[in-house]
């Protein structure tokens, strides 16, 4: 019998605030995952970390943007597992989240080398997008 690794991680949606504007990132041409491709704030959860907690570093470490989960109003939006090996050997469990942020001042860390604010039909309009996007903004809509 094969063994199943489990990986979880949190996706958020980042609203501009008062506006229908999202920040969506551009990832850097080095990462092994989807170069080059708009994306969102994204990460795997370490073990023990809470996950708000983690929704809040990423936000820290990719954007710029230290906050907490009450001034951004941080919103579950849903899940997603899926298996993500052909062999099935590997679950991945995914939860989506949605931030406000008052600042237009983005700091960017290396992982992304570029943004954009968009509205979500904008969004959906790109080329090359991650299927997360897609999917938070199924979940937003809904």
């Amino acid at each position: 019998m094969a063994t199943i690794s489990h990986t979880f991680g949190t996706f958020t949606l980042i609203r501009l605030s008062g506006t229908q504007k999202f920040l969506f990132l551009l990832r850097s041409d080095y990462k092994d995952r989807n170069p080059l491709h708009r994306d969102i704030v994204w990460w795997g959860l370490d073990i023990w970390e809470q996950i708000e907690a983690s929704v809040l570093r990423e936000m820290s470490e990719e954007i710029g943007i230290t906050t907490t989960s009450d001034q951004c109003n941080l919103t579950p939006l849903g899940t997603r597992s899926r298996r993500t090996k052909a062999d099935h050997t590997r679950r991945s469990t995914v939860l989506f989240y949605t931030a406000e942020i008052e600042t237009e001042h983005i700091i960017l860390s290396d992982e992304h080398t570029d943004y954009r604010r968009l509205t979500l039909d904008e969004a959906m309009e790109l080329e090359l997008r991650q299927d997360v996007v897609d999917e938070a903004i199924r979940l937003f809509r809904k």
